[in-house]
């Protein structure tokens, strides 16, 4: 008799799901909806969103320069994600919401990669 090993992904509500970036896929949409509404941007002042197919190859971790959160739910979003997903951990800093821009320059000197430009958006 031969035995297979296989894991399974269980979201919130019950649903399962075989394939692991399926089920993060399900609970940002239905948990964290904000999170793909939040307006990211590069350092040429391009537009762009979280990929909401492709989310962990989205140019949100390589090109954002900028980040503007509108409000409390947006940034609960995002803290989310910064934790769920580590590579962008310096999204932490962010801790109100509003218009915050990242500085190499800001981050060598303090840790602290983006600044707030803005209350309001």
């Amino acid at each position: 008799m031969t035995y297979k090993i296989k894991t399974v992904y269980i979201a919130d509500d019950g649903t399962q799901f075989d394939n692991e970036e399926e089920a993060y896929y399900y609970v940002m949409k239905h948990n964290y909806p904000e999170l793909f509404k939040i307006k990211f941007y590069n350092e040429d002042w391009g537009l762009f969103y979280l990929d909401e197919k492709d989310y962990f190859n989205s140019d949100v971790f390589e090109y954002c320069d900028a980040v503007e959160i509108k409000d409390e739910k947006e940034l609960k979003a995002l803290h989310w994600f910064s934790q769920t997903f580590g590579p962008i951990e310096f999204y932490q800093y962010i801790n109100t919401p509003g218009f915050w821009v990242g500085s190499w320059m800001q981050r060598a000197a303090t840790g602290t990669y983006f600044i707030k430009k803005a209350d309001k958006v």
